[in-house]
């Protein structure tokens, strides 16, 4: 794969592309970020964002990767080391690729702004924590400034469902509220048009590479940890183990909050009203609230249940325990995120009905597998 970049002005900010050239394909493709906000849009004139975001497309299909760019060589440094984690964690699916630019670049860190955050946020519990956290220095004790936000319309919501990213941009903006902290839109057809070969192992790479393209104004791409160190999954696409290896000389990239549970995480930010007032794991209730009827909003819901705490103000439907009993937790992450949630209720002597109704979940989806 081959690739040349450029950007270009839009009403309200910036378009980069890249042009990509496969070998023994005909013709080309493009891959596009659309940054927009009613705050200045920074200029990136490196090619990092588009290393992090094609890198895992060549590992899946074995194509060298070739940037007609500048890319810093601390960066192209890190995704070899990034690569052979990932060999050595699934070496049947990812292969090793030789990532080369037209110009290896040595940026220096800009001491101004290296404590300068950018964070990532979606309206989900882990950005949120992590937002709140450092931008309140609540239980930290070097807080990174957090400045601004970027949200993507294109990850956890596709292009093409407009309205569900509003609803998502409607959650963000009411956490943010008054703080000074920019927000941006970044919209790319990255997933969309097939670029990313599983999104559970690209998305840290390309929250990276939307971070990247603040590289000049701030030091710290700010991502919220899906996981605790001690329950993290040993192949996932963000993770302690290997957001540093997408970092430049210029961008620091984080796994934050991972020494917090999410069921840890829901009883922290029950303290913050902002939080339980705009807090959202997904739009497919009415009226773009939480629908509390997928796995993941009952889940979230209980996970303020067994702290003792009323889940925020938008999960507005009860569930019951015949609907707790019907989860099934069918990919690692959901069953570690189970398998916390209910060890939890154990060691807390929680004994409501529910916590019985989530253990039969837990056995008969462990039974499926099995069969």
């Amino acid at each position: 794969m081959r690739i040349w970049t450029e950007n270009k002005q839009i009403p309200g900010g910036i378009r980069h592309v890249a042009r990509i050239e496969r070998e023994g394909s005909e013709g080309s493709r493009v891959l596009w970020f659309d940054i927009e906000s009613d705050h200045p849009v920074p200029e990136s004139t490196l090619a990092d964002p588009f290393a992090c975001a094609l890198l895992m497309h060549c590992m899946r299909s074995g194509e060298r990767l070739r940037i007609e760019g500048d890319v810093s060589r601390r960066l192209l440094q890190n995704l070899d080391e990034f690569q052979a984690v990932y060999r050595a964690w699934m070496p049947k699916s990812w292969k090793r690729v030789d990532v080369t630019a037209l110009n290896e670049v040595v940026c220096a860190p800009d001491p101004a702004v290296s404590n300068r955050a950018v964070v990532a946020l979606s309206g989900g519990m882990d950005g949120t924590f992590s937002y709140l956290r450092h931008r309140h220095g609540r239980d930290i004790a070097r807080p990174l400034d957090v400045t601004a936000a970027f949200l993507v319309h294109g990850f956890d919501s596709r292009v093409s469902h407009v309205e569900d990213f509003e609803f998502m941009r409607k959650s963000v903006t009411g956490l943010i509220g008054d703080d000074p902290v920019a927000l941006y839109t970044i919209r790319t057809n990255l997933r969309d048009d097939r670029l990313v070969p599983n999104w559970s192992h690209a998305h840290g790479s390309g929250l990276a590479a939307c971070a990247h393209f603040f590289a000049a104004t701030h030091g710290v791409g700010l991502v919220g940890g899906d996981f605790k160190y001690s329950d993290y999954p040993p192949a996932w696409g963000s993770s302690p183990v290997i957001n540093h290896l997408l970092s430049s000389e210029r961008l620091r990239m984080t796994y934050d909050g991972a020494e917090y549970s999410r069921t840890e995480k829901a009883d922290w930010l029950s303290d913050h009203p902002a939080a339980m007032k705009h807090l959202s794991v997904c739009h497919k209730g009415p009226g773009g609230e939480p629908c509390c009827r997928c796995e993941k909003c009952m889940r979230t819901i209980l996970n303020f249940r067994v702290m003792g705490k009323t889940p925020p103000a938008n999960f507005r439907h009860p569930i019951r325990n015949e609907d707790i009993s019907s989860m099934i937790f069918d990919t690692v992450p959901r069953m570690i995120f189970a398998r916390d949630l209910y060890l939890t209720a154990k060691r807390r002597g929680v004994t409501d009905p529910w916590v019985k109704h989530l253990g039969a979940a837990i056995r008969k989806t462990r039974e499926r597998e099995q069969a």
